[in-house]
């Protein structure tokens, strides 16, 4: 039956089974008259005939919810938009509040339904993610039987999953399904992975048994092969199995594999598509019109039908999210087709090229597959316009300049595959360079070099390194390469090979620096900007680094140093004897001081021959840093290795002299990211390090007022007794005093120096006792109130906690200002009882600041949210964390004094434990209260092992997880429950991996937050760190925090699937920037600041503090302050060497390749959810729901 009138017949049913309700009954006339409103009408009517029966007798619900049963069970492909209307009929219930409800979830009973048969349903529709959410319903609901009635094991619906994860745009959930072990399901996955090598093994294995036993009805083998050769790009070999096969045997992808094959081999003899509309018939389409059409408004027409049939196809509401990126990566070629072709003349052709290229920044961290398309089109396009003379003359483009275009996008595919590790499809490119060469020269163009250069780097990236090396060096002695049609700059030349040479170990440091290094900077000719020359100076730098870094010859240098030593001491004792000798024992002591010295001599040489070797290499470093900052923006990162090396050797004259050379050069917003350890380092003496550091740090303050000059009031504000704190006080309070004269920096340094004055006697006035955490009171009615609310708005600066994006033309004058204070403050929680206040910005938005003063010093949290911002970005660049999207939520810390700071109130957030207390009450009333769960595991805190578990047993018995109706509740759409769901276990994932490399400990219920809108995570309170958690009265056993609550609000797959891969896709990432994490960690390691360890009376507060009423936002605070001054014992013990030293060899012990990333991580998680742990945790009011 139709659907209009299947629905229409549906509503007055409907209509007469309520016709006592004035508004249903009159609505049947109408329904009779005007069928296309029936299904318009159709959820709402079912809601109001629903809400009315179920106040009464409730048999039409019966009734309604037999036959939605019947429907959902009993189905043909005719009948699926029938199926779809019921199905957001369901969903749109469930947004409705049912009559007596207690909690969201008991939406899900306006109708009595199967909901594993409702989420078949929606996968037949292809309403993917309805469908899972449905499953999740059902399992959820099936769960609580299950408590009922122990016998009772749930099962998962393995196809089920499988299915849905092929469909949705999430690469990870695939791997949560949990198949049974064997051949089949371990090639069907590498089919998912697209893992071509592998992928090929095993179906040409599978394809040779297929022959052998001769199975004509199964070809299984074939197709699987078919698919392999595909992954691996070998599309010669994939059509030519294709082609012997039948047409009408084409499945499983296989028609996409055959056109896609036919178009990267540029054959078009392949038979016609008809209006098969998919991503490669309507890419070989367009390709064949243009190789086969001498109009170009043919080829316009072909191109906008094309574009047509795509949106159509788009725009389906049956479209999957897969079948979507498919849509979108065809118009995207669609699209750079027709700009090349709509191009005249050669200006213009450049300019749609240059075009082209600049859209390429997301290629490096995009999916491969999008990537390849894209770049592969290009090719394809301009090697259409070089065979087509008639395209040609109407583009009104010669043949050399189309040849150089068609090479350069070559380059660029193989350079971009190099970049994505597709080394097959970058030794394609490679060779198709190669073979271009010849076209090339006979249109008077030379390509030769570049083609041999991408070769070598090509067999460099395939692991043969002396074939590499013996091109690069050929092209060396070439003597035409500036005559060549794509430029290769000789410079660069010589450092990848300097590169290469060395990490063969074919030459000594010394040679490489003499054949290779300097002559690539003697290359430059004076060039000292640009890329080329920025990537020539930071090869030279690192090379030198790693010179420098290197455990062998830092051990020579060590040993030799110690043998020079022992035989000075040897040859001082020995003149000592000699003085107090009598005459004849003197001759034979004098035979042993000569010996001795002559051992000493050879001893002094060599460690002054290497001495003065680490000191070359040290300068060059030094040196060539700087250079390559000055030269360029793509090696920015390079700041912090430089940095680590100066504070490193800040009592070296040699290092000193080097970075007097260029330091003044260098922009200073490079060292903005920063500026925490170099302001600590400030000290008032003439040192010519000092003599280098505060022109620094005053140049950051004037070119970027707000990223420096508060550092320099908090440092300029922290007093303390014993020298080096008096003598970094006074460092800051000159650069302040430069800063208050000098006309460029001093209106913005009274603006801020004035509004930290008020925030710090904000912070520090003290509240009377009727203000109780979680009130309010008016601004006007404290002390500091006044002048807060009166001076801030009239200094006209940022709110202070407003991250501002660093301006290269240091011009800030657009940056929102503070116009308003709100009357009302807040107090938190908390020994301190921090104030939050409310600033309005003139871009309209409301900044909520927490003011805390009182023994907390802000300053470590300040640098490890510094730590975490750096790891943050490190994931946004590589590219497996960036496709899931992985970050750590970071917020703004800002010291003003040793007292007092500004913390960033992290917005629409929630500590865990706020959700979660209620939501038990509420989702299960029958089980434990939390107060009996504390008490009967508190009572068993100090016994035996076995008795502690045993109690965490029973308590996990009647108390069960609810952590998933967070989700459930507060995201009526799938999508939005999907992706919010998601953004929470990828978030976890990563804060988790981070916080185990970092041991970031005292993670409980109120220092996690759960953000409200993106269902993200973020934690705060982060002055527990480098495993002193481990030393607290009651020590921390988990590496981080996975609790029975924290895995339930990751769905049916719990910790596998997404959140072990996401898991593991961090750790990966961690490894890989170990260098660069280890750097921001031994900056850290000068940092007279930090402290690495703190103190047990500081440790057993934190824990008894969870008796205090739990804060409502976060109350983030760390560090040892407690008298408002750094002692002197603080400033000898708190970073005493050893501390370090063993904080970062534990860092750098994580971050090593000594276990792979999927054995650590499964240990990780095996270890974070193992109730032998969790049963160990401590249980005070806050850390409560962090352990269950």
């Amino acid at each position: 039956m139709p659907l209009e009138q299947w629905v229409q017949g549906l509503c007055i049913a409907l209509a007469y089974a309520d016709e006592a309700d004035p508004f249903v009954g009159a609505l049947p006339p109408i329904l009779f008259k005007a069928a296309a409103f029936a299904e318009r009408v159709f959820p709402f009517l079912l809601h109001i005939v629903l809400l009315r029966d179920i106040e009464h007798r409730q048999e039409i619900r019966s009734e309604i919810s037999r036959a939605f049963n019947e429907w959902f069970r009993d189905y043909d492909e005719a009948d699926l938009a029938h199926v779809k209307l019921l199905l957001n009929s369901v969903l749109y219930l469930r947004t409705q509040p049912i009559p007596r409800e207690s909690v969201k979830t008991d939406r899900e009973r306006w109708l009595v339904l199967d909901y594993m048969e409702v989420a078949q349903a929606a996968i037949k529709c292809k309403m993917y993610k309805c469908g899972l959410l449905w499953l999740e319903i059902y399992f959820s609901e099936a769960s609580r039987e299950s408590r009922r009635s122990s016998g009772s094991k749930l099962t998962e619906p393995t196809e089920l999953l499988l299915e849905i994860s092929r469909n949705i745009d999430e690469p990870d959930s695939y791997y949560g399904v949990q198949r049974p072990a064997g051949l089949a399901p371990f090639m069907d996955r590498l089919d998912y992975e697209r893992d071509g090598f592998k992928s090929l093994s095993f179906r040409g294995a599978d394809y040779d048994n297929e022959i052998r036993l001769d199975t004509e009805g199964n070809s299984q083998g074939s197709q699987g092969l078919i698919r392999a050769l595909s992954y691996l790009d070998l599309n010669g070999l994939s059509l030519s199995m294709l082609k012997v096969r039948p047409m009408s045997s084409s499945k499983n992808g296989e028609q996409d594999i055959m056109y896609r094959s036919a178009r990267r081999l540029e054959q078009w003899d392949l038979p016609g598509t008809g209006s098969q509309i998919s991503e490669e018939t309507t890419l070989y389409r367009a390709f064949y019109c243009i190789n086969h059409s001498s109009d170009l408004q043919a080829i316009s027409r072909s191109l906008d039908l094309e574009f047509l049939q795509v949106m159509k196809q788009a725009l389906k509401q049956d479209a999957s999210s897969w079948s979507m990126q498919q849509g979108l990566r065809a118009l995207a070629v669609l699209t750079e087709i027709d700009e090349v072709t709509c191009s005249r003349g050669p200006e213009e052709l450049s300019e749609t090229w240059a075009r082209l290229a600049s859209r390429d920044h997301w290629k490096r961290t995009g999916r491969v597959d999008d990537v390849d398309g894209i770049l592969s089109a290009r090719e394809l396009v301009l090697g259409a316009l070089v065979k087509r003379r008639s395209l040609r003359q109407l583009i009104q483009v010669d043949l050399p300049e189309l040849r150089v275009l068609e090479a350069t996008a070559v380059l660029a595919s193989s350079r971009m595959s190099r970049s994505h590790g597709a080394l097959q499809a970058s030794l394609k490119a490679a060779l198709h360079l190669s073979r271009l060469v010849a076209g090339c020269q006979e249109s008077g163009m030379n390509i030769a070099a570049v083609a041999r250069l991408e070769g070598a780097n090509v067999l460099w990236d395939q692991g043969e390194m002396a074939a590499s090396i013996g091109m690069l060096q050929t092209l060396k002695s070439e003597r035409d390469l500036s005559k060549q049609a794509i430029r290769i700059g000789t410079a660069e030349l010589l450092a990848n090979l300097g590169h290469q040479i060395s990490e063969a170990r074919l030459q000594k440091p010394e040679e490489i620096i003499s054949q290779y290094l300097r002559p690539a900077i003697t290359e430059l000719k004076g060039r000292f900007d640009g890329e080329e020359a920025g990537q020539v100076f930071h090869e030279f730098a690192s090379f030198c680094d790693r010179q420098l870094q290197d455990g062998g010859n830092l051990e020579d240098y060590q040993r030799i140093q110690r043998l020079r030593q022992r035989k000075e001491a040897e040859v001082q004792g020995l003149d000592k004897l000699i003085s107090s000798s009598s005459l004849e024992s003197k001759s034979n002591l004098h035979a042993h001081r000569t010996k001795a010295k002559q051992w000493f001599d050879l001893d002094d040489r060599e460690y002054q021959r290497l001495r003065e070797s680490r000191q070359a290499f040290l300068t060059q470093s030094l040196e060539n840093y700087l250079l390559c900052l000055q030269a360029c923006d793509s090696f920015d990162a390079d700041v912090l290795r430089f940095c680590a090396l100066w504070l490193e050797h800040a009592d070296s004259d040699v290092a000193n002299a080097a970075v007097g050379k260029g330091l003044r050069e260098v922009p200073s917003r490079k060292f903005v990211p920063l500026m925490n350890q170099l302001s600590s380092r400030l000290l008032d003496d003439d040192e010519r390090f000092q003599s280098l550091l505060s022109p620094l740090i005053q140049r950051i303050c004037t070119d970027h007022p707000y990223h420096g000059m508060y550092h320099i009031f908090s440092t300029s504000k922290s007093k303390g007794k014993d020298e080096l704190a008096i003598s970094r006080q006074g460092a800051a309070a000159k650069i302040a005093a430069h800063l208050k004269k000098d006309s460029k920096a001093s209106a913005r340094w009274l603006a801020i120096y004035h509004t930290n004055v008020c925030y710090v006697r904000l912070a520090v006035e003290k509240l009377d006792e009727k203000s109780k955490p979680g009130s309010k009171i008016a601004l006007r009615k404290l002390q500091a109130g006044p002048r807060l609310e009166q001076d801030v708005p009239a200094n006209r600066i940022p709110p202070p906690t407003l991250k501002v994006p660093i301006r290269p033309d240091c011009d800030y004058s657009s940056v929102p200002i503070v116009v308003k204070i709100h009357p009302d403050v807040s107090i938190a929680g908390g020994v301190s009882a921090p104030k939050i206040i409310t600033v309005v910005a003139s871009n309209g938005i409301k900044y909520k600041e927490l003011v805390k003063g009182g023994n907390d010093d802000l300053r470590q949290d300040a640098i490890m949210e510094q730590v975490f911002d750096h790891v943050s970005g490190l994931l946004q660049h590589d590219r497996s964390t960036r496709q899931r999207n992985l970050s750590i939520r970071t917020y703004k810390v800002l010291p003003l004094t040793t007292n007092a700071g500004i913390i960033e109130f992290v917005p629409n957030t929630i500590p865990l434990h706020d959700y979660l207390i209620p939501a038990h009450q509420k989702h299960f009333p029958k089980d434990w209260k939390s107060n009996v769960c504390r008490k009967t595991i508190g009572d068993v805190q100090s016994k035996a092992v076995d008795v502690r578990r045993k109690a965490y047993r029973q308590v996990t018995d009647h108390f069960h997880p609810v952590f998933r109706y967070f989700f459930m509740e507060r995201f009526d759409n799938p999508d939005d429950w999907f992706e919010k769901r998601l953004a929470y276990s990828r978030s976890t994932a990563a804060i988790s991996i981070l916080g185990h490399v970092l041991g970031l400990g005292d993670r409980h219920g109120h220092n996690i937050l759960l953000d409200e809108r993106t269902g993200e995570v973020a934690h705060i309170d982060l002055g527990v760190a480098f495993e002193q958690g481990r030393v607290l009265p009651v020590p921390e056993v988990v590496p981080f925090r996975l609790t029975r609550d924290i895995v339930d609000a990751m769905g049916i797959t719990r910790t596998e699937g997404v959140f072990r891969r996401c898991c593991e896709f961090t750790l990966d990432a961690l490894r890989r920037e170990s260098y660069s994490i280890m750097t921001v960690l031994d900056v850290l390691r000068y940092d007279p600041l930090y402290s690495w360890t703190v103190s047990p009376l500081r440790l057993k507060k934190m824990q008894d503090q969870g008796q205090e009423p739990p804060q409502p936002q976060p109350s983030v605070g760390a560090g040892e302050a407690g008298t408002g001054t750094e002692t002197s014992a603080r400033s000898r013990e708190g970073n005493e060497p050893s501390e370090a030293d063993r904080a970062l060899t534990v860092v750098a012990k994580k971050l090593s390749r000594t276990l792979s990333v999927t054995a650590t991580v499964n240990e990780l998680i095996q270890q974070a959810t193992d109730e032998r742990n969790l049963a160990l945790l401590y249980c005070g009011e806050p850390t409560f729901t962090s352990r269950l």
